[in-house]
């Protein structure tokens, strides 16, 4: 019955993991429909929607197992900066795609700038992760020195009663 709920639990934390997967491709399909370039009729085929993504499902894939690995490995700083950053990324290059559709510009779409934004939540949840766990440590340290010093302070005036 343990091994049974230990299961059972893995499977639930494993979906909950996928969750920003699944947001990636719900604001690409609410992008597509809002830029005009997908129709949302095509939505009720279920098997239509995969074929929606094209080339952006590799960059969804990439990000989701990404974030699945950080919280697997209990690195949330990492992955909140991955997530955070795929989202501002993912959501100013349809922007760009919105101004290029809609007032007809002919400005470039900015994919690098997507990835600049993936990279950048990366380095910041990289400084936030190791300010966190380092803090962490240091705290830790200083207690334990704190107390050590303490006692040292406590058994010396313990033997001096005692004489």
């Amino acid at each position: 019955m343990k091994s049974l709920l230990g299961f059972i639990a893995f499977i639930i934390s494993s979906v909950i993991r996928i969750i920003p997967f699944l947001i990636f491709l719900m604001l690409h399909l609410f992008w597509s429909v809002y830029t005009y370039q997908l129709d949302p009729l095509k939505l009720l085929d279920v098997r239509v929607i995969p074929t929606l993504f094209g080339d952006f499902m590799w960059i969804y894939i990439a990000l989701g197992v990404i974030i699945f690995v950080f919280l697997t490995l209990e690195f949330p700083f990492l992955a909140w900066g991955v997530f955070i950053g795929g989202i501002i990324g993912q959501n100013l290059f349809f922007l760009r795609q919105w101004e290029n559709i809609i007032y007809k510009l002919g400005k470039p779409t900015l994919l690098y700038r997507w990835f600049f934004f993936i990279y950048a939540g990366l380095l910041i949840g990289f400084i936030l992760q190791c300010i966190f766990t380092g803090g962490r440590k240091v705290i830790k340290i200083s207690r334990y020195n704190r107390l050590r010093r303490m006692n040292n302070r406590t058994a010396g005036t313990e033997l001096k009663n005692q004489a």
